[in-house]
């Protein structure tokens, strides 16, 4: 019973991370849907769609809605400025391109992706695409800025939303998601 007891508090010392936001998944952070973009998409086309929806980062598709890279919205738009893009010019000339071999580990992260763990990611990574489980799918793109953002939110907002699960909305009612010790804590 002693080590069992021993062994519980030193998993709780030693996630701090994930005391922080108490249990919360991506999903949590109600992420605009994402929308990404053909390969041979115009760059004007990214470039407008971009800044009408506000996204710093835009995934590529191929015709078969595979992953190939993603659009860095701010670089392509300072290489249209120089002269050094043309608006016909298509996407795939200027994305970055995914990483696909053995040695390279491929982080999924999904909607149930623990708060804590898109941290660590968001530490390595500009930003996260969010898919389902096998990847078929581009839920949304989440960057350091959306986790900041989700640490203002207050519980009451979210126990208020529709989209929040049931369990989930008992829990923020019942308080396990008290931020009134530290409001800088978030969820």
């Amino acid at each position: 019973m002693a080590t069992s007891t021993a062994a519980a508090a030193q998993a709780t010392s030693s996630s701090p991370a994930s005391d922080k936001y108490r249990g919360a998944v991506v999903e949590d952070l109600q992420l605009p849907p994402a929308f990404a973009l053909p390969s041979d998409e115009a760059i004007s086309r990214a470039i407008e769609m971009a800044y009408e929806r506000d996204f710093s980062h835009i995934p590529v598709l191929d015709r078969n809605r595979k992953l190939l890279g993603y659009i860095d919205v701010a670089a392509l738009k300072a290489k249209w400025e120089a002269g050094k893009a043309n608006p016909d010019d298509k996407v795939s000339q200027y994305m970055t391109k995914f990483k696909r071999t053995a040695g390279t580990p491929y982080t999924i992260i999904t909607p149930s992706t623990p708060l804590a763990e898109l941290e660590g990611f968001l530490k390595q990574n500009e930003f996260a695409i969010v898919t389902d489980w096998d990847r078929k799918f581009v839920l949304g793109v989440a960057t350091l800025q959306d986790l900041e953002a989700s640490s203002r939110v207050a519980p009451s907002v979210l126990i208020s939303e529709p989209n929040v699960e049931p369990t989930r909305r008992e829990e923020l009612k019942k308080g396990l998601y008290n931020r009134a010790e530290d409001p800088k804590k978030g969820l």
